[in-house]
C-alpha cells in the first residue's frame, strides 16, 4: 500500500504537469530575480577584488601639500597594522602626437610591488630607457611595443632622460574605467594617458604620494563593510595620532630651509651691496680727483698761455719800438741810410718770427684747450654714468630688499602642511563600480518581493484546487487508514518538488546566465581582465528554501481545510456554495441593462472571489513591474535632451594650452558665431564628514553672458544668476555629499590648494558633476585664474558639428574640442547596463504575468468544468464557450492593469530615488506611451493565455464531466 501511495505521488505530478510547471516557473522566476542581479553584482565585485589583490592595489593613499619625505615613510612603517609603506613619484608630463601636445600622468613603478600594472602585452620596464603605456595610447597613436616615445618634463619632477622605448602595454590598476568608447566620460582623469617608468629615471625633492597596505586586508572583500571598517579605523588612528605630528615636522623642515635660504641670501646680498657701494665711493673719489686734476691743468695752461702771450707781446713791443726808432731816425735824416736799413732788416725778420711763434702758440693752446674740453666731457659723461649706475643700484637694492621681504612674508604666510588620507573609494573606477553594483542591487532587492508574493498567491490557489479535486482520493486514503501526515505528504512533496526544480533552474539562470549577460556590458565599462562566477550559499540555497517554504506552507494550509472532514464527507461531492446577490444587483439602473450572459459573467466574477483577487493582484504586480521598468528606461532616455537641449545651450567646448591661442581661434574662425571664455579644471569637493567627489570647476568671467550658453536653474525651475559672490554646485554632487544651499564645503584644486566655500544654491544638471563660480570668486579663494577654455556657438552654415570639433581638436594649442552633438550621439550606449537590467526586469515581469494568467485560467477551467460542460450541453458553441470564460479573464486583467499603472508609477519613482550613480542625476519621467505599452503587453498576454486555454475548453467532455462521482 505504501508503495502504491508513493507511485500515486508521481502519477499526480504527471497528471498535473501544467500546475507543476506553473509552480516551477514561478519559483524559477522568483529565485532568478532574487539571486541573478545580486549575483552579477557580487561577481563583479569579486572579480575586481581578485584583480586588486593580485595587483596589490593600495589600501590607503597619503598626499601632502608640501610633499612627503623618507621621514614620513619611516614614521608610517612604525605603525602597528600597516604591512607595506612606499613613497612614490608621479607628475604630469607631455608628449607630442599628431603635432599636438598630450598630457601624460607619468608614474614610477613600485619597488615593493604596490599598484602593479596588469600586463596585457610585453613586460614592465626593466631598464631606464623602457616605458609601459596603456592600451588607449596605442590605439590612438598606432604605436606598438618597440616604438619610441619622447617626453617633455612637467613642473614637479626632473627626468634623467626624455626618450624611451615602449616595452609593454598595461592596465593601470588605479583606473579600471574604460578609457575608450561611450563610457569613457565616467572617468575623471585630468590627463590624456598614463605611462610607467622605473623610479631611477625620476628626480624629485619629495614623494608625491605614499601608498599603504594593511595587515589582513588581502583576505577581506574590498567592497564589504568589514574591509571598509578596517580602513576607517586605520584612517582615524592616523588622523588622531600621526597626522598633526608629521604635518608640523614637514612644515618646520620646509620653513626652516626657507628661512636658511632667505638669511643666506640676505647676507650675500648685503655683502654684494657693500662691495657695490664701495665701488661707487671709489668711482666718486676718482671722478673728484679727475675734476681736480682737470682744474689744475686748466690753471697751468692758462698761466702758460698768459706767460707765452706776454713774452711774445713784449718781444713784439721791443721789435716794433726798434723799428719805430729806426723809422723815426730815417725821417730825421730825410731818408733811409744804408746803416739804418741794415738795422731794420733783422728787426723785421724778428717780428715775423714773433708772428709765427704767436700763431704756433695759439694753435698749441687751442689744441690743449680742446684736449681739456674732451677730458671735461669725459668727466661729465663719467659722472652721468656713475649717477645712472647709482640710481640703478639703488633701484636694484630696493627691489632686492622688496623681494627679500616678499620671501619672508611668503614664508610667514606659508600654510601649515596638510595631509590627505584617501582610500580606494577616491579612485573613479572603484567608486563607479561600487555605485553601479549598488544601483543594480537596488533593483534586485525590490522586485523579488513581488515575485515572492505572487508565488505564494498562485501556489496557494494551485494547491488548494488540487486538494479540492482530490477530495475523493483523500477520503479514500483516510478510510484506508492513512494518517493526515501521510496524506498531506503527497501534496507537500508535489509542491516541494516543483519549487525545488524551479529553484535549481533559477539558481542556474541567476548565477550563470544573467551574470554572463551582464558581463558583456561590464567588459565595455571596466578594464578587468577576467570576470569570475561565484555562488552565494545563503542566497542560492536560501532562495530555494524560501520559495519551497512558502509554497509548501500554502500546500499545508490547503490540505488542512480538507483533512479536518470525515472520510464519508470527503468521498461525497462538495456541496455548492449558496447563492447570494452581488453588489451590481442592488443597482437596478445598471443591472437591468445588462444582458443575461453579462449578468452571468458579473456573478461569476464575484462568485469566485479568490480567483478575482488572485488575478487582479497578480496582474497589478506584473503591470507595476512593467511600468517600473519603462520608468527607468524613459528616465534614462530623457537625460539626453534635458542635458543637451535644456542645460547646455552651446555647441562646442574648447580647452587650450593658454588663453592667447584660444583667443586666436575664437576670434578668427568663420564658423564660430559667439563665445564666452571659461576656466575649466577638475577639483575635489569634500564635505564635513570627509566624503569627497571629483567635479568639474567652471570659472566664468564676471561680465560673461552665461545663460546663453549654460542654463542654471533649481529643482523648482527658478532661474539662477551667477553673481560675483555666488557659488553653485550641481544637484547630483549635492546629493552625493548630502549638501544643501547654505552649507559650507571644502574645495581642493589639483595642486592641493584648499578653501572653504559656502554654497549659494543647487543647480540642475543631469550628466556630470560641476561647480560654478565667477572669476572674482575664484581669485578671492585661490588667486589668479587662467581662462583656458571657451563655450562656443557655431554659425548656421556649420552643417557638421562633429567634423568641425574634430578639425578644431587637431589645431596647435587646442587640448580638447568637445561637441555636444557627439556627446548626444554617444549618450545612449553609455547606459547599456541600465537598459539591459530594464529589459531583464521587463522580460521577467512579462513571464510572470504570463504564468499568473495561465495558472489562474487553467485553475478556473478545472474549478468550473461541470459548469462549462453544462453550457455545452445547453447548446453553446465552442466560440461562445470561449467568450463566456475569456470575458472574465479579460475583465479581471483590465482591473489589474488599471490598478497596476499607478502602483507602477509610485514604485518607479521610489526606485529612481534609490538608484544613485556618481555622475548622473535621475529625474523620474515616464511617457504616456509607456503606460500604453505596459497595459498592452499585459492585455496581450491575457489574449495569448486565452488562446492557449481555448484548447482546454474544447477538450472538455460533457459526459465525463457531468457523470455522477458515485
Amino acid at each position: 500500500m505504501k508503495q502504491a501511495y508513493s507511485k500515486d505521488i508521481f502519477r499526480t505530478i504527471k497528471k498535473e504537469k501544467k500546475r507543476f510547471i506553473a509552480l516551477m516557473l514561478i519559483t524559477l522566476l522568483g529565485v532568478c530575480m532574487l539571486t541573478g542581479l545580486k549575483a552579477s553584482c557580487d561577481d563583479l565585485r569579486y572579480s575586481a577584488d581578485v584583480f586588486f589583490d593580485k595587483q596589490h592595489l593600495f589600501d590607503l593613499k597619503i598626499l601632502s601639500t608640501l610633499g612627503l619625505t623618507d621621514a614620513d615613510v619611516e614614521a608610517l612603517k612604525q605603525v602597528d597594522g600597516i604591512k607595506d609603506v612606499e613613497g612614490t613619484f608621479s607628475d604630469t608630463v607631455y608628449t607630442i602626437h599628431d603635432n599636438k601636445k598630450k598630457s601624460v600622468e607619468l608614474k614610477a613603478l613600485s619597488e615593493q610591488g604596490i599598484n602593479v600594472p596588469y600586463i596585457i602585452e610585453g613586460k614592465l620596464p626593466e631598464k631606464e630607457n623602457e616605458i609601459a603605456v596603456t592600451k588607449k595610447y596605442c590605439n590612438e597613436t598606432g604605436k606598438k611595443i618597440g616604438d619610441s616615445i619622447v617626453l617633455e618634463e612637467g613642473k614637479n619632477v626632473t627626468l634623467l632622460q626624455t626618450e624611451y622605448k615602449i616595452c609593454g602595454i598595461v592596465i593601470d590598476v588605479e583606473d579600471i574605467n574604460s578609457a575608450e568608447g561611450t563610457v569613457a566620460f565616467r572617468g575623471n582623469s585630468s590627463t590624456d594617458y598614463t605611462f610607467f617608468v622605473l623610479p631611477q629615471v625620476i628626480e624629485s625633492e619629495a614623494f608625491t604620494a605614499v601608498y599603504l597596505t594593511l595587515n589582513d586586508t588581502a583576505d577581506l572583500p574590498c567592497f564589504e563593510e568589514e574591509y571598509e571598517t578596517k580602513i576607517e579605523e586605520m584612517t582615524d588612528w592616523l588622523e588622531a595620532n600621526l597626522l598633526e605630528k608629521r604635518e608640523l615636522a614637514r612644515y618646520e623642515e620646509i620653513t626652516g630651509e626657507a628661512w636658511d635660504e632667505v638669511n643666506d641670501a640676505e647676507l650675500e646680498m648685503e655683502e654684494e651691496f657693500a662691495k657695490a657701494e664701495e665701488e661707487i665711493a671709489d668711482a666718486k673719489k676718482e671722478l673728484a680727483d679727475g675734476k681736480e686734476e682737470l682744474r689744475k691743468a686748466e690753471d697751468t695752461l692758462e698761466k702758460e698761455e698768459t706767460n707765452a702771450k706776454q713774452q711774445l707781446l713784449d718781444a713784439r713791443t721791443q721789435i716794433e719800438d726798434g723799428i719805430a726808432q729806426i723809422e723815426s731816425m730815417a725821417a730825421m735824416v730825410g731818408g733811409m741810410i744804408p746803416q739804418l736799413e741794415a738795422q731794420l732788416v733783422p728787426l723785421q725778420d724778428a717780428l715775423k718770427e714773433v708772428e709765427i711763434k704767436e700763431a704756433e702758440a695759439a694753435e698749441k693752446f687751442a689744441d690743449a684747450y680742446a684736449e681739456l674740453e674732451e677730458a671735461r666731457q669725459e668727466l661729465v659723461d663719467g659722472e652721468a654714468k656713475l649717477q645712472e649706475n647709482i640710481e640703478t643700484f639703488e633701484s636694484e637694492k630696493a627691489d632686492a630688499y622688496a623681494e627679500l621681504e616678499d620671501a619672508k612674508q611668503e614664508i610667514a604666510d606659508m600654510k601649515m602642511t596638510e595631509w590627505y588620507i584617501t582610500d580606494r573609494s577616491a579612485l573613479s573606477g572603484y567608486a563607479n563600480m561600487q555605485s553601479d553594483a549598488d544601483c543594480i542591487e537596488a533593483i534586485g532587492k525590490a522586485f523579488p518581493v513581488i515575485f515572492l508574493t505572487v508565488a505564494v498567491l498562485i501556489s496557494l490557489t494551485t494547491i488548494t484546487r488540487m486538494v479540492e479535486e482530490d477530495r475523493g482520493f483523500i477520503g479514500t486514503y483516510k478510510a484506508l487508514g492513512f494518517t493526515d501526515k501521510e496524506i498531506r505528504k503527497k501534496y507537500i512533496t508535489y509542491a516541494a518538488l516543483a519549487s525545488l526544480a524551479g529553484g535549481i533552474l533559477g539558481d542556474v539562470f541567476g548565477y550563470v546566465v544573467l551574470p554572463e549577460i551582464l558581463f558583456t556590458i561590464f567588459s565595455v565599462m571596466y578594464q578587468l581582465p577576467d570576470y569570475m562566477l561565484g555562488f552565494d550559499v545563503v542566497y542560492g540555497i536560501g532562495g530555494i528554501f524560501l520559495f519551497i517554504g512558502v509554497i509548501v506552507l500554502a500546500a499545508f494550509l490547503s490540505c488542512e481545510a480538507e483533512l479536518k472532514h470525515m472520510p464519508a464527507s470527503l468521498m461525497r461531492p462538495k456541496a455548492p456554495r449558496s447563492g447570494s446577490r452581488i453588489f451590481l444587483e442592488r443597482i437596478p439602473f445598471i443591472w437591468k441593462r445588462l444582458s443575461f450572459l453579462n449578468k452571468v459573467t458579473a456573478r461569476n466574477l464575484f462568485r469566485y472571489k479568490k480567483r478575482f483577487f488572485m488575478t487582479v493582484f497578480g496582474i497589478m504586480g506584473c503591470t507595476a513591474l512593467l511600468v517600473c521598468g519603462y520608468t527607468i528606461k524613459d528616465t534614462v532616455a530623457e537625460l539626453m535632451p534635458k542635458q543637451y537641449e535644456t542645460v547646455y545651450c552651446y555647441d562646442l567646448m574648447l580647452i587650450a594650452e593658454d588663453n592667447e591661442k584660444l583667443t586666436e581661434y575664437v576670434t578668427t574662425e568663420e564658423q564660430i558665431a559667439s563665445y564666452i571664455y571659461a576656466g575649466i579644471n577638475n577639483v575635489k569637493l569634500i564635505n564635513a564628514d570627509g566624503e569627497e567627489t571629483t567635479v568639474q570647476l567652471t570659472v566664468i568671467p564676471d561680465d560673461a553672458d552665461l545663460p546663453s550658453y549654460i542654463s542654471l536653474f533649481n529643482e523648482e525651475r527658478e532661474t539662477l544668476t551667477l553673481t560675483e559672490d555666488s557659488i553653485f554646485i550641481t544637484i547630483n554632487a549635492a546629493k552625493l555629499l548630502d549638501l544643501e544651499a547654505g552649507d559650507t564645503i571644502q574645495v581642493q584644486t589639483l595642486n592641493l590648494s584648499q578653501a572653504e566655500v559656502k554654497i549659494t544654491d543647487i543647480t540642475m544638471n543631469y550628466m556630470g558633476n560641476h561647480i560654478y563660480m565667477t572669476a572674482s570668486a575664484y581669485e578671492n579663494l585661490f588667486g589668479e585664474t587662467e581662462l583656458n577654455g571657451a563655450f562656443v556657438k557655431l554659425t548656421s552654415s556649420c552643417s557638421d558639428q562633429t567634423a568641425y570639433a574634430e578639425e578644431m581638436a587637431e589645431k596647435e594649442g587646442i587640448l580638447s574640442a568637445i561637441g555636444t552633438e557627439k556627446m548626444r550621439a554617444e549618450f545612449e550606449p553609455s547606459f547599456k547596463i541600465i537598459n539591459l537590467v530594464v529589459y531583464i526586469v521587463i522580460t521577467l515581469a512579462a513571464a510572470l504575468a504570463f504564468v499568473v494568467l495561465f495558472t489562474l485560467a487553467t485553475t478556473n477551467i478545472s474549478e468550473r468544468e461541470r459548469e462549462l460542460a453544462t453550457i455545452k450541453v445547453l447548446g453553446f458553441y465552442d466560440r461562445e464557450v470561449h467568450s463566456y470564460v475569456n470575458k472574465e479573464t479579460l475583465i479581471l486583467t483590465s482591473l489589474g492593469i488599471l490598478l497596476g499603472l499607478p502602483v507602477g508609477k509610485v514604485f518607479g519613482e521610489w526606485l529612481m530615488a534609490v538608484l544613485n550613480l556618481p555622475s548622473i542625476y535621475f529625474e523620474t519621467c515616464i511617457h504616456p506611451i509607456s503606460y500604453v505599452i505596459s497595459a498592452g503587453m499585459a492585455f496581450i498576454f491575457a489574449l495569448l493565455v486565452n488562446l492557449m486555454t481555448n484548447r482546454t475548453l474544447d477538450k472538455i467532455n460533457p459526459v465525463e464531466a457531468l457523470k455522477s462521482i458515485e
